[in-house]
């Protein structure tokens, strides 16, 4: 897919908000779907031959749970970071997110200035917030009838 240059707004709780430029790589929920269902495929698979490795109940909770988390991990990433310039609304420090991290459109980002957790809510391409416009949300967050920017459903 194409890199998108991306606006985005860094919020903290009665520190105010500072402006955010990222260049991201949207993924499709069929790309993320695809991804996470071959983890997880593969996760079953070798839990079983796991069980021959001695301690033997240990190694197939192990890779059970490292699957889990790697599909997780994969299903959530709505955007992989390509190059992000943002600071922290509180006290200025630059944060920073690795190139390839997977994100989602809010995301809580850590400061290591002040130990906080500003959140980052991009912009859609015409400027807005992301869950911003006819069906609620804006400042307060999105509207009792707008669907999680998650992906959870559908």
């Amino acid at each position: 897919m194409a890199v998108e240059h991306r606006t985005g707004r860094l919020t903290l709780p009665a520190s105010g908000v500072a402006e955010a430029s990222l260049e991201v790589e949207p993924r499709s929920r069929g790309e993320r779907r695809l991804r996470a269902g071959a983890i997880l495929l593969f996760t079953l698979a070798v839990a079983p031959a796991a069980f021959l490795v001695p301690p033997h109940f240990l190694w197939p909770l192990v890779v059970l749970a490292a699957g889990l988390y790697l599909v997780r991990r994969e299903w959530a990433g709505e955007y992989v970071v390509r190059s992000f310039e943002g600071s922290c609304p509180r006290c200025g420090e630059r944060l920073s997110v690795e190139a390839g991290a997977r994100i989602r459109a809010r995301q809580r980002l850590e400061c290591y200035g002040c130990h906080r957790e500003p959140q980052l809510r991009l912009d859609d391409p015409a400027g807005a917030p992301v869950g911003a416009g006819a069906r609620g949300g804006g400042a307060n967050g999105p509207g009792p009838d707008s669907r999680s920017v998650h992906g959870d459903r559908g």
